[in-house]
């Protein structure tokens, strides 16, 4: 895909596919339940690809979503379909600005059980300390590791065995 905007320049995203696990590598062993399903919402589409092919490897249903008013729509959706998130994956930026802090207020005001997990490129302590104190139930350092969501989704999600 190409992004252009008149005297800003020119950007260009490529998406390629998650290879194969090697044999040295075993999959994952967590697995989400049956029917499991999670909300990500990032505003780089590559970051929300990445890490719906890693849920969907894992056994989960993904929605994705790139705006925060968009992530409050399509919770609020699930919620009446009786049908809702096990958690949300959310971008703390989702811009300019950190409009997921925003999200994550509005989410846990309404719904104060949901799981929601801060994706971020901030690597200060500080930061991740301060983030869990406002409410994630987690905080993951992009781009993700495998380990990591693993270990994340072992503490925060209802896990089956394969």
């Amino acid at each position: 895909r190409l992004d252009t905007e008149h005297s800003s320049g020119a950007a260009f995203v490529v998406v390629l596919p998650v290879a194969p696990p090697s044999p040295e590598r075993s999959v994952s062993a967590f697995h989400f339940p049956e029917g499991a399903q999670v909300l990500v919402v990032d505003g780089e589409q590559s970051h929300r690809e990445r890490l719906r092919m890693a849920l969907v490897a894992r056994g989960c249903q993904v929605t994705t979503c790139e705006t925060g008013k968009g992530a409050l729509e399509r919770f609020e959706q699930s919620m009446a379909l009786g049908n809702p998130f096990s958690g949300v994956f959310l971008d703390v930026r989702l811009g300019k600005e950190q409009i997921g802090l925003w999200v994550l207020a509005k989410l846990l005001r309404q719904h104060p059980w949901v799981n929601v997990i801060a994706c971020t490129d901030y690597d200060d302590p500080s930061m991740r300390k301060s983030f869990l104190q406002l409410g994630f139930k987690a905080c993951l350092k992009k781009p993700l590791s495998p380990d990591a969501l693993d270990a994340c989704l072992a503490n925060h999600f209802p896990s089956r065995t394969q």
